[in-house]
């Protein structure tokens, strides 16, 4: 299968362009175990996990299928069909060793001439239980994009994104079943990013929560580099001396000039926003979680294909308030149809790339 005369070669190219998959905080919890040169296992690590905040594990299991859908990307450029089975395992926090999650099997494409023609219809094709479900993949994809890819908090160009884009956008979501929506009213837009601001440090009031988070914030670029993980004040564009005084010393945000001027800074960093988008639909089971990864994959690369950069509010959706209040603005039935993301999207000046962990960090022997 492999001209190389390493087995295990074509795995470690897989997990060269993989490993910029995007994950909640850049926790990265992924570790795959090589078992043959056409077999592997994924596995999640529970020390990379977010549990005080996805409590379901719900954002860290998209995250999964968005990192099975780029390793089936560039594996079919490589000229190999990547299909995948879940065991129906949840993410546990108390687990003690890295579990599995995923069998994967590669099959050179010649054995499949139709690989790269099957449409993208529902992502997670099932015979029932979780055990038997595999991966259908649909076009073929540039895996240059996976690279390109990236998250920006820069300011934005106050460029409201295509209609071309926004069609393209809505139809890949339509084939998943859920809705992608969108506003560049200059009234919603000033209402979803107050919203978000408010949220977020509210949320930082939690001692739960911004333990956890402080536990996957870099201050210094040092730090970042070292760890190749978490959120690295320099891609937040926040000073690290602000930042560890934010999180660590919370009595300063008691003084009563503290809180307005930290919310007047992340303010500005949402300048030129003109477009708002938030996704609906089905999000209650874990299959449901990984189908929504196949999706946001795809649309992530059909923005970078066309130079849009997007920044996701995940705390308007973890917080319950928030939540209530985006539902109600955007009235989403939430039992048929619930609301799990919502970002602002458009254009800006490149971005600073996070840190990544390299493939030996992801190879494991569990």
């Amino acid at each position: 299968m492999n001209e190389t005369n390493d087995p295990a070669s074509i795995w470690h190219e897989l997990l060269e362009d993989a490993r910029y998959t995007p994950s909640p905080h850049n926790v990265q919890p992924w570790k795959l175990r090589i078992d043959s040169d056409s077999t592997a296992t994924l596995l999640y690590d529970p020390t990379r996990l977010i549990p005080d905040e996805d409590i379901e594990g719900s954002f860290t299991l998209a995250a999964f299928g968005i990192f099975l859908e780029y390793l089936a990307i560039i594996a079919l450029a490589k000229g190999y069909q990547l299909s995948h089975v879940y065991n129906g395992n949840r993410l546990d926090r108390h687990a003690t060793r890295c579990t599995p999650l995923f069998q994967l099997t590669l099959k050179a494409t010649d054995d499949h001439p139709a690989a790269e023609q099957s449409p993208i219809r529902n992502p997670i094709i099932g015979e029932g239980s979780p055990s038997d479900q595999g991966r259908q993949h649909g076009p073929a994809v540039d895996p240059a994009l996976i690279r390109r890819r990236r998250t920006s908090r820069l300011p934005y160009k106050d460029q409201p994104i295509s209609g071309a884009l926004t069609a393209d956008l809505t139809g890949i979501a339509a084939e998943y079943g859920h809705t992608f929506a969108f506003s560049s009213e200059p009234e919603m837009i000033r209402w979803v990013l107050q919203l978000n601001a408010d949220t977020l440090f509210y949320d930082m009031k939690d001692d739960l929560t911004r333990r956890e988070v402080d536990h996957w914030l870099r201050y210094t670029k040092r730090e970042a580099v070292d760890k190749r993980d978490g959120l690295a004040a320099y891609c937040l564009l926040i000073p690290g001396l602000f930042l560890r005084l934010f999180f660590r010393h919370q009595g300063l945000l008691k003084l009563p000039f503290v809180t307005p001027i930290a919310k007047w800074y992340y303010m500005q960093t949402m300048r030129g926003t003109s477009t708002v988008g938030w996704i609906s639909g089905p999000y209650r089971t874990p299959d449901e979680w990984l189908a929504t990864g196949h999706m946001l994959g795809r649309i992530w690369l059909k923005m970078t294909e066309h130079g849009v950069y997007l920044h996701p509010f995940g705390s308007t959706i973890t917080n319950p308030i928030a939540h209530k209040a985006l539902r109600e603005k955007f009235a989403v039935d939430e039992d048929r149809s619930p609301l799990w993301m919502i970002m602002r999207l458009g254009h800006s000046s490149i971005p600073p790339r996070s840190q990544r962990l390299t493939v030996d960090n992801i190879l494991t022997s569990d």
